[in-house]
């Protein structure tokens, strides 16, 4: 199937999911608020995020590997499949029960500003969401063999999966357990999706669970994997730096910078997820060719499209997402301040979003080439610039140093991927600019249109539902001009 029809699939499957899962987080905050227990859920999430990456040391290269062993034999890489599913497992049955085991001093270390009866409930939450993290661990492997058979749409439909139970648990468990509720929901949802993902890897292929723990290829997808999970190791640990500091700038903190890491984190799952998915799965397949010219004409078109779609989303959210904000909230417990910090905070972060919507398509290059050197640079790089940028702002900007430090990391990222593709994909950053710059522009216009046209009708309904869809057509009109090739991409058949 053609990479746009996989990727605009994917997109609105990953749109509906995304809407439930906004949905869920407004419930959430407005039952619960900015308060030290949800701090105290977010933090565990983040440890939760960052346990999960482990499971890399095994699949970081595993599409690749997949890839060259399915060119010779399918059946052999389903065999290879079912042998690297067994390793994962164990692993991560190892790692949960290594962290219960430590639970108070491991809370203790991410959450040094925890008061005892935020450290308490923090462990309780724990709990419940480790034992979620093997069966995460299996559906995330079973989704990469799909992905690398290009079975894409129907195994996203699992991404509903997560909202959908943590709405349910809004209604059925918050009001007798608190956020814990939700942990729960995790838990049950992660079961039904690794048992979806199964089964359906069993219809597709004729998959079966075997007895076989060895295969001749393990240990190469391993020894690369684990130089190259390595990398991801060390820079997840962007979310735990991040939350760490957090914790020690006042109650609330932790959770009103998730909640704009998540705002954030919705633009990158509509936008940068499907088509980076999509595109890593054909680059990995071309990179064990040393198809080339064919990368390079692939990256071109995609930059292209990601960068005028960001753009286009981040404008929009900047302008609108305040007035959104305050008709979620209203009457809520979320005070009028901290929809006002949430709304900077986000702000600030969408130039995250931007730099990623870039370095995604470099990065993916990288590991289809399995240059491990380059990602560990990168990773120890910007992992150890986090600690440091973030550290030091946040004690002259407070809260809003944690998000200016994000971006300090990701703009180094950034640089070390382009300088090292820059010669093989003989790369101008000039070249690039000029191409953008019709972009940036009308960007820039419509979001000060915007910010002006707010400021003058100072109504929330009014904007989101008045303003935003003319907004909407005429910056679509005005991209007509500006980017016609880059929509000619977009759309074309």
């Amino acid at each position: 199937m053609a990479l746009k029809e996989e990727t605009v699939k994917l997109s609105v499957i990953t749109g509906i999911s995304i809407f439930f899962g906004l949905f869920f987080n407004i419930l959430l905050g407005r039952r619960l608020g900015v308060s030290w227990q949800m701090d105290s859920f977010f933090v565990v999430i983040a440890l939760f995020g960052w346990l999960g990456v482990f499971h890399t040391f095994f699949t970081a290269l595993y599409i690749p590997v997949f890839n060259e062993i399915k060119k010779n034999d399918e059946k052999d890489s389903l065999v290879f499949a079912d042998v690297v599913l067994k390793w994962v497992t164990i692993v991560s049955v190892v790692i949960v029960i290594i962290v219960l085991a430590f639970d108070d001093a491991v809370i203790r270390i991410l959450a040094p500003g925890f008061t005892p009866q935020g450290i308490a409930l923090s462990i309780e939450i724990n709990a419940i969401l480790m034992v979620s993290l093997i069966f995460f661990t299996i559906s995330y492997t079973v989704m990469l063999t799909l992905n690398a058979l290009y079975y894409y749409s129907v195994p996203s439909v699992t991404y509903l999966f997560d909202p959908l139970f943590n709405i349910a648990s809004v209604y059925l468990l918050v009001p007798s357990m608190g956020v814990k509720g939700i942990a729960v929901s995790y838990l049950v949802s992660n079961v039904m999706k690794a048992g979806f993902l199964l089964l359906y890897l069993h219809m597709k292929t004729g998959w079966k669970l075997t007895a076989r723990m060895y295969h001749p290829q393990a240990p190469a997808l391993i020894n690369k994997s684990t130089r190259m999970a390595f990398s991801g190791f060390v820079w997840s640990l962007k979310d735990v730096i991040v939350r760490n500091i957090a914790s020690r700038l006042g109650e609330g903190a932790v959770t009103l910078f998730s909640y704009a890491d998540k705002l954030v984190n919705i633009l990158i799952q509509i936008t940068v997820v499907p088509l980076a998915r999509v595109f890593y799965t054909r680059v990995s397949e071309w990179a064990a060719s040393s198809k080339w010219e064919d990368i390079r004409w692939l990256f071109m078109r995609t930059i292209r499209i990601s960068m005028l779609v960001a753009l286009f989303i981040t404008g929009g959210s900047i302008v609108f997402l305040p007035s959104m904000l305050n008709i979620f909230f209203y009457q809520s417990k979320f005070s009028t301040g901290d929809i006002g910090i949430l709304s900077a905070l986000f702000k600030l972060m969408v130039g995250y979003f931007l730099l990623l919507s870039f370095e995604v398509y470099l990065s993916r290059i990288i590991y289809s080439l399995k240059k491990v050197g380059i990602v560990t640079l990168s990773a120890v790089s910007s992992a150890v610039a986090l600690f440091i940028s973030i550290s030091m702002l946040s004690r002259h900007y407070g809260i809003y140093g944690l998000p200016l430090g994000v971006i300090f990391a990701e703009f180094l990222v950034c640089v070390i991927y382009y300088v090292c593709m820059k010669k093989a994909l003989d790369l101008s950053m000039r070249a690039l600019m000029r191409r953008f710059l019709p972009m940036v522009i009308v960007a820039l216009v419509f979001v000060s249109g915007g910010i002006f046209v707010g400021n003058i009708v100072n109504n929330d309904l009014i904007m989101v539902f008045g303003v935003l869809p003319v907004w909407l057509l005429l910056y679509f009109l005005a991209a007509r001009i500006t980017a016609r090739e880059e929509l000619k991409i977009l759309f074309s058949k």
